[in-house]
């Protein structure tokens, strides 16, 4: 089962809602795949799911993500809403 939001959203729409929130401008800017698990563990993620996440990214460049194949279930709570419960 993949499960997703009500609609797909970039690195550049999360910036753009942090920013709505917080009133201060936030930037997605793209990292080099080696400097994930430092950047996850410096803002607290635990090295063991910091790496975890390098993984699962890597496998879905690598194209082994969802194949379309599964159930896709998409939920009704948006971006901004999520955003906001955690401010």
């Amino acid at each position: 089962i993949e499960l997703s939001g009500p609609k797909e959203y970039s690195f550049v729409d999360a910036a753009t809602e942090a920013t709505r929130l917080l009133g201060r401008k936030v930037q997605a800017t793209p990292l080099p795949i080696e400097a994930m698990v430092p950047a996850l563990v410096g803002v607290g993620i635990s090295e063991n799911v910091a790496s975890l996440y390098k993984e699962m990214t890597q496998a879905f460049q690598r194209g082994l993500g969802f194949d379309g194949k599964g159930r896709a279930v998409r939920g009704k709570v948006t971006l901004g809403e999520v955003l906001a419960a955690l401010t």
